[in-house]
């Protein structure tokens, strides 16, 4: 029997949209991607903080990681979009990827060279009125006061006098930073290395999971609103993933443990016991319904790249997700830093646990708003909720200016109200969005190329992220912050940090909303699009049989 689908008047039989259960379960498996993701937001704060290295170098890595990352997926989603197993053409590559995802990050940390680093409990400081030491100096002693040495400590300035050395350029900085690779330490330099492997290996797992995961989501319920649904509930287990996120930081500079690498190392143990059997039951118990002719031509990778790019339909919907990841991703790591040096005082332990109290708090409030905003979208369209969202989060941004008060900490917990609920509801919106696009290429192309599709959207978005993560350890430089100072920075560099957390970010928000202008697939469009699909399948079965 056939059902009508109400959400977009196409005929839709029954066992072409995916229950509420299997939903789910596919929903669970974005943890191996989650857990990828959480390590990778990582490792800037624990190379500056925990092994002392420049945020350049931790920039240079993930622009590696990513740039190699870009190429891989449009790789991978030729092989998926063309594979022909007896598993299906998705779910063998999302068991392999996912679970081999698991493993090389838990083995990345597990396995990390041996370097200085600095202790998460710093050793208590007392200074011995019967032998003065020089003004760059203190004496470090353990608690029971056997101990003791001589510790350098940062230089005061001296704010009255404003004394400053001259400012440098942006690309100066960049110099800088990238020359420090030149003069650090051969351990250093081995780090380095190593983490840039790691990364690169953690990166062709995740393409392999990542591409056919995804593409699989926009097959599992093909009418306009329930792909709307797919998204929505997997951003929901993102989001209950998400609440735990941003303790992760604090968790591994943790007192319980002697430095940030030993609790990351745990940290992973934790993660890899849930994310590989999540991976194993959401390959297990979710369904392909995508109809593969056996006999069909295989679809050349670079014809099909070209394919996708000239489509502006798509074109547009990568605009958007290209604006918004500059707009959050560029500025979002000054964030850290402002809270433990402005708002805490130097306190790491604070600012890191003040962090993870307002990240899980916006990662809670963000549960809600994906039945919101998936209900914004059924009675306004997706395109409006995406204005609606873009707004919200713009505000938030704004707000940090305020909420990020030395005097009124707990401020910060204004800021999930606009900026949780606003970028929550932007992604889950973008998904859905994305996914229409695969129908309109297949009324221009004859062909469902979902892999590709999310592929190429991919490699876009990393090609930007592999500049970004640079630009990103630059835009902290360029402010003029020195981790070896402290609380003790120039004059100047914490309110340049300031200015562009705030409120950069919110004009680019801003800019994204031009992108929207008279946005072409609306709920009535892709209407008649499925009605034409529908009527073509019609006609070839007659044809057939």
């Amino acid at each position: 029997m056939i059902k009508k689908d109400v959400s977009n008047g196409a005929e839709v039989q029954p066992e072409d949209q995916a229950s509420r259960g299997e939903i789910i379960i596919y929903g669970m498996g974005t943890a191996a991607n989650m857990m990828a993701g959480k390590t990778y937001a990582l490792l800037t704060p624990l190379m500056v903080i925990t092994l002392g290295m420049s945020p350049i170098l931790a920039g240079m890595i993930l622009a590696i990681k990513t740039l190699w990352d870009a190429f891989t997926d449009p790789v991978m989603a030729t092989i998926t979009d063309n594979a022909n197993t007896r598993w299906g053409r998705r779910r063998p590559f999302i068991l392999v990827g996912g679970v081999s995802l698991a493993l090389v990050c838990l083995g990345t940390w597990l396995f990390i060279p041996s370097s200085p680093r600095t202790p998460n409990v710093e050793p208590t400081a007392v200074v011995k009125p019967a032998a003065p030491i020089a003004d760059s100096a203190v004496v470090s002693a353990d608690k029971a006061g056997e101990t003791v040495s001589v510790v350098p400590v940062a230089p005061i300035i001296d704010k009255k006098k404003n004394i400053r050395p001259p400012r440098k350029s942006f690309m100066a900085s960049m110099r800088d930073g990238i020359a420090e690779l030149e003069k650090t330490s051969k351990e250093k330099k081995h780090l380095f290395i190593y983490l840039t492997i790691a990364l690169m290996l953690m990166a062709t797992a995740q393409t392999v999971f990542s591409v056919p995961y995804y593409a699989l989501g926009i097959e599992l319920s093909p009418s306009y609103h329930g792909r709307t649904r797919v998204v929505a509930f997997r951003s929901i287990f993102d989001k209950l993933i998400g609440f735990l996120g941003p303790w992760f930081l604090p968790f591994c500079l943790g007192s319980f443990f002697v430095d940030g690498i030993e609790g990351i190392k745990w940290l992973t143990i934790i993660l890899a016991s849930f994310a590989i059997p999540l991976v194993i039951l959401s390959t297990c118990f979710t369904k392909e319904r995508t109809k593969v002719d056996r006999a069909r031509k295989k679809v050349n990778m670079f014809a099909s790249i070209a394919a996708t790019a000239k489509n502006r339909h798509f074109l547009k919907i990568a605009s958007l997700y290209v604006v918004i990841q500059v707009a959050i991703g560029l500025f979002a790591q000054l964030g850290l830093f402002i809270n433990i040096y402005y708002v805490f005082g130097g306190d790491k332990q604070a600012g890191a646990i003040m962090s993870g109290k307002v990240g899980s708090f916006a990662a809670l409030l963000g549960i809600p708003a994906i039945p919101l905003i998936t209900w914004i979208c059924k009675k306004y369209q997706k395109h409006n909720a995406l204005r609606l969202a873009i707004l919200m989060t713009s505000a938030g941004c704004v707000l940090n200016w305020f909420c990020l008060n030395p005097a009124y900490p707990e401020l910060q917990y204004i800021l999930p109200f606009f900026f949780s609920l606003g970028i929550s509801s932007t992604y889950t919106v973008l998904g859905t969005m994305m996914a229409d696009v695969t129908d309109i290429d297949e009324l221009n192309t004859g062909s469902r190329r979902e892999g590709m599709f999310g592929a190429v959207m991919a490699w876009m978005m990393k090609a930007i992220a592999s500049i970004q993560a640079l630009a990103a350890g630059a835009v902290l430089v360029a402010t003029g912050f020195n981790i070896e100072l402290g609380v003790n920075q120039l004059p100047g560099v914490i309110l340049n940090m300031r200015l562009l957390f705030s409120f950069a970010p919110a004009i680019l928000l801003l800019f994204s909303l031009f992108i929207l202008y008279r946005y072409p697939l609306t709920k009535k469009r892709m209407e008649e699009i499925k009605e034409i699909l529908a009527e073509r399948k019609r006609v070839a079965a007659a044809a057939q049989g």
